[in-house]
């Protein structure tokens, strides 16, 4: 595996990690999915985040342990909605996940 891809793989953890962790305690939905009254004031964890997205927990994880590799555009669109990235960060998220489309 290139320089190029293990720096994305990186770059994607640590994103999706910064996104997750930005999302404010008190935020009662992750996109169109509501939150559990027992979760709202405390941090969003992984498993909201995939469960909303329509994942595991182990799922997610990987992916913000640079352990998943393999991604569809549609799982990274779910994802982002969750994490209610904005046009830019959409497209950060889209490069890194997918460098062999981007870098070539």
């Amino acid at each position: 595996m290139t320089t190029i891809y293990l720096s994305a793989e990186r770059e994607l953890a640590n994103l999706l990690r910064v996104c997750r962790t930005r999302i404010g305690h008190h935020c009662t939905t992750l996109g169109s999915f509501s939150r559990l009254p027992a979760r709202i004031g405390r941090p969003v964890s992984q498993e909201e985040v995939a469960e909303a997205a329509g994942i595991t927990r182990q799922w997610y994880a990987r992916m913000e342990s640079r352990c998943q590799r393999r991604f569809s555009p549609r799982l990274l669109a779910r994802i982002a909605d969750v994490l209610m990235l904005d046009g830019s960060e959409r497209e950060v998220l889209m490069r890194l996940a997918m460098p062999e489309l981007y870098w070539r």
